[in-house]
This record gives C-alpha cells, sequence and structure tokens, in this order.
C-alpha cells in the first residue's frame, strides 16, 4: 500500500507528468485531509483536476484516519495524517 501526501501530486500536475504516478503505482492512498488539501481547499491548486481523476478511476483511494500521533500537532494536518496512516498500515509513504 502507497499513502501520499499532497506534495507528490502537486509537484507532478505542475511539470504535466502525473501520469508517472499511476505508472509507478497501482493504487495510491490519501487522507481526508491530504484530499482537502489538494481538492476541495482550493479548486486552482496544481493536481486538482487529477487527483479528482484518479479517484473517479478508483487508484487513487481516500482513507478515514481516525488518529493522529503527537508529532502530528507540528506538521500540516495533510502531513500528519498520511504518516499516522503509514504507521497504521506499516506500509510505503511517499511525500515531497
Amino acid at each position: 500500500m502507497i499513502i501520499s501526501d499532497s506534495s507528490p501530486f502537486i509537484a507532478l500536475a505542475k511539470i504535466g507528468r502525473f501520469e508517472l504516478l499511476r505508472d509507478l503505482f497501482k493504487d495510491i492512498y490519501i487522507s481526508k485531509a491530504v484530499h482537502r488539501e489538494v481538492v476541495v481547499r482550493d479548486k486552482a491548486k496544481p493536481g486538482e483536476k487529477e487527483v479528482t481523476h484518479g479517484i473517479k478511476k478508483g487508484w487513487i483511494k481516500v482513507l478515514d484516519v481516525s488518529e493522529r500521533e503527537p508529532y502530528a500537532l507540528l506538521l500540516g494536518e495533510g502531513e500528519g495524517d498520511h504518516r499516522t496512516g503509514k504507521r497504521a498500515t506499516s506500509d510505503t509513504c511517499i511525500n515531497g
């Protein structure tokens, strides 16, 4: 399982290489906070269209992260949630 924060989505969308994520990973999981950061909070943000399309196609999946580590309060909401998701699943995280 691959869990991501918003940075790879935004960066790859900016350079027109978002498809690399789909080429490299069968499924990518994001927290609701990451979804809000890329899609809901600011529709003009790079990656919004691509993430929405990935969710519709089913290869980007939104996780409900119910707990956060204490150190996560020092991070942005998405970064804290994706690291907590990694701890809960013992899987790989990708971030910027």
